[in-house]
């Protein structure tokens, strides 16, 4: 037996001895007997089922034991199919680079299958956006060296180029021995939520510039509307006098020139009166092909993509044709040499995250995109690309062109998202709602009338306005030409007015504190609805316009206005 099994020869003998004997009791003679027995049948002496149940329950064990490995196996199984079948892209790296696991999701986010990731160790520093570089490398660093659990959101470049934002949550992953042996990672891509937050902030931003130009230009619309006004009775009653004449008439183009000014402020802060009709994208872009293609010179070659059965939207079609010249002509200074400018139409339908990226409701949309080969933007200039007065031409731009671009997406209820890398040009996408109402008809046009210079009016005109150089002046013009001026100042007091005056025009400005002149035509429509009402306005105010009719709505008189505009308008109301 000594030859069966080595021990330690330094032991006394007899515990060598009795060593051995316990061993041939526990294992070989239990063995022994049992293949005895299948001879026997069932005679078993007590004296043996001790030995007989220590065999037993060892091959029970055993067979415990492969049921659990086998159990464990299937659930590691399942668990790897979950990982697998999860929209993250997880991944199991080693200190060296090497990957030892990555989760089929990886495509998705990198454009990268598993292959690609298993052959190449560390694909992922080489993936990381050029400005999130230094980033990445400080937390590659900090998690190769035990440090702690990391979460945050950066860019990557995906196989087709495109810029990709994703959640990043990193760990160490240690060994029994307490060594880290790599790190176990899941991304999880959220640049459909840094658009949507993007595209908020980008709103509330310019919301606030919108308020600010727009409070500002409707003040300096007033200001132009008191001197045109003075300035076209000066010029007037200078007419033999041409050296004093001449002083008026350039007075007149320079308030002429700010009132161009304060229409483009208008444009951007979305307070500009709008004159929105059913338009067909398709037919306005060939019929502006021609102009397009002379504006972007020889060197810039236009290519039109027209989608069949594009649907129509609501919208002003001069601004939308201001829109698109310019970014034509942002475009033409973006390439350099020689280049391509594409626009495209589609029918586009978002779902809830693609329009919650956009700030937009699901639906249907018509989207027009507009791509330049130019040299691109980075990410400060896309930023502020909206911005008034922001210019990337120097003293060649005034900065308003973008800035109206955005001001009448928003008045159109669309939106306006922007691709661009610097170096690879640049994508602007226009999201229109579709328009669905039916049977409308087109507005008709409201033909120029034939005014003489000596027109005079006998009627009753109760003028209301909070600023009293506009009354003044109103007042100063109209009864030159004859008719009985009541004024006031505010809306309170034109209907104290209508109390005990016979008038047989309204003219009201819109915005007036405490009433305002939405307000104040609804009641003298249902008091007095003999009474012809006309709303003056620079500025697209909608508070209460729900009160009026769409007439008084769409037939809105501009501010500032020139005289002969004024008394033309009045003809046309009291001669129906």
């Amino acid at each position: 037996m000594r030859k069966l099994f080595i021990l330690n020869s330094e032991k006394p003998a007899w515990a060598i001895y009795l060593i051995n004997i316990v061993l041939v009791i526990l294992i070989i003679i239990p063995v022994a007997i049992s293949q005895a027995l299948r001879f026997v049948g069932d005679f078993q002496p007590a004296f043996l089922v001790g030995p007989t149940i220590v065999s037993i329950i060892i091959g029970s064990l055993l067979a415990r034991s492969a049921l659990l490995k086998r159990a464990l196996r299937k659930k590691s199984e399942q668990f790897r199919s979950m990982v697998d079948l999860a929209h993250e892209f997880s991944y199991l790296r080693r200190l060296d680079g090497q990957y030892e696991y990555v989760s089929p999701a990886c495509i998705k986010l990198t454009g990268y299958d598993e292959e690609a990731f298993y052959s190449t160790p560390n694909l992922m520093d080489q993936l990381i956006h050029p400005d999130d570089a230094e980033l990445w490398k400080n937390h590659v660093h900090r998690i190769n060296n035990n440090g702690e659990q990391e979460s945050f959101e950066l860019r990557l470049l995906s196989k087709e180029g495109s810029t990709v934002w994703f959640n990043h949550i990193c760990m160490p992953v240690y060994n029994d021995r307490g060594e880290q042996t790599g790190v176990r990672s899941t991304n999880l891509d959220i640049t459909l939520k840094r658009q949507a937050e993007d595209q908020s902030s980008r709103a509330q931003k310019m919301n606030a510039l919108g308020k600010l130009t727009g409070g500002i230009a409707h003040d300096y619309n007033n200001l132009l509307g008191i001197i045109m006004g003075y300035a076209e009775l000066l010029e007037a009653a200078l007419s033999d006098q041409p050296k004093l004449a001449k002083y008026v008439s350039s007075i007149l183009h320079a308030s002429e020139r700010g009132s161009r000014l304060t229409a483009k402020l208008m444009d951007f802060s979305r307070h500009k009166v709008s004159t929105a009709n059913i338009t067909d994208i398709n037919s306005l872009l060939l019929n502006d092909q021609h102009m397009l293609e002379k504006t972007l010179t020889a060197r810039i070659s236009l290519e039109l993509k027209l989608a069949e059965n594009l649907w129509t939207v609501w919208l002003d079609g001069g601004e939308l044709e201001d829109a698109i010249l310019n970014m034509n002509i942002n475009a033409m200074h973006a390439i350099e040499g020689n280049g391509k400018l594409i626009i495209e139409t589609s029918n586009k339908v978002l779902d809830k995250h693609e329009s919650q990226a956009l700030g937009l409701m699901s639906g249907n949309y018509v989207l027009l995109s507009i791509t330049d080969t130019g040299h691109g933007m980075d990410a400060e200039t896309k930023e502020k690309i909206f911005d008034p007065f922001f210019s990337t031409k120097d003293k060649k731009g005034t900065g308003l062109g973008l800035s109206q671009v955005y001001g009448f997406i928003e008045r159109s209820k669309g939106a306006i998202n922007i691709f661009s890398e610097q170096g690879h040009g640049a994508r602007f996408e226009l999201y229109f709602p579709r328009h669905h109402e039916p049977g409308y008809k087109e507005k008709p046009v409201e033909k120029n009338i034939t005014l003489d210079a000596e027109y005079i009016g006998t009627e009753t005109i109760l003028v209301v306005d909070d600023e009293p150089e506009i009354l003044s002046l109103i007042y100063e013009l109209l009864t030159t030409h004859g008719f009985n001026i009541i004024l006031a100042d505010n809306a309170k007091k034109a209907l104290e007015i209508l109390e005990h005056e016979k008038v047989d025009l309204l003219l009201s400005d819109i915005i007036m504190p405490e009433m305002d002149g939405y307000q104040l035509a609804a009641i003298v429509n249902e008091k007095y609805p003999e009474i012809i009402i006309q709303l003056l306005s620079g500025f697209a105010y909608d508070k209460h316009a729900n009160l009026v009719n769409n007439n008084l709505q769409n037939n809105l008189l501009p501010k500032p206005f020139n005289s002969l505009v004024l008394l033309q308008r009045i003809k046309l109301l009291l001669n129906k």
